[in-house]
């Protein structure tokens, strides 16, 4: 629906997207789960537990190297010239952004029903689980039963949803808060511990605690 930045004309962004980084498994678009505690996203996932999407165009890892980010990230030199010159200078990529986040939102406030999967948490909180280096795997058994409940409350919510009423604008609106709500299902208000009172969302990793 989108046009790419920097392909043939009757490239989407979404054609890119399966040929640079395809979920072979899924067979769609590869999606990263979670935005972590990074500065832009900490205050809508660790303190208001909303529903967010980071979404960008970025470097090449093949020709560039997994450098995390560009060098100049959060330096004074991080200013309008240099994106002209050496990042995008005809704003390809930033228009391409622009116009693939306003059809993502349109297609979100104009459809009555929010489409949105809670059984990719599922998945999410299994790739953490999975990514956490442990000796006794049997120390995530009460981690992995708790994962499997959710998963069964996941899936019986995503049957209930294909009987539900769509004529009936009270229970679209009861289905739809229950998807915005999910997130904060997630959040202790008390914090991690004494010194992590605002990493509310339990299920982030950040550099000194580990949390699913």
């Amino acid at each position: 629906m989108v046009p790419s930045a920097y392909d043939l004309v009757d490239q989407t962004v979404y054609d890119r997207w399966m040929r640079i980084d395809r979920n072979n498994i899924t067979n769609e678009p590869n999606i990263n789960y979670g935005l972590a505690t990074g500065s832009d996203y900490f205050s809508f996932v660790q303190l208001v537990g909303s529903s967010n999407i980071n979404a960008r165009y970025t470097f090449d890892p093949a020709i560039h190297g997994n450098t995390g980010s560009y060098p100049l990230y959060h330096t004074s030199y991080e200013v309008f010239s240099m994106v002209k010159k050496f990042i995008d200078p005809d704003f390809t990529a930033h228009r391409t952004m622009g116009q693939f986040m306003g059809v993502l939102m349109l297609l979100l406030s104009e459809t009555p029903v929010l489409q949105l999967n809670v059984t990719r948490y599922t998945s999410a909180l299994r790739q953490a689980m999975n990514n956490l280096k442990i000796n006794d795997s049997t120390i995530l058994n009460p981690l992995r039963s708790a994962i499997d409940d959710f998963d069964k409350t996941a899936q019986d919510f995503v049957r209930r949803s294909k009987s539900m009423g769509t004529e009936n604008p009270y229970i679209i609106r009861a289905y739809n808060d229950q998807l915005l709500q999910l997130e904060r299902a997630f959040l202790n208000p008390l914090g991690q511990d004494s010194d992590h009172t605002d990493f509310k969302t339990i299920e982030t990793t950040n550099s000194k605690l580990t949390i699913i």
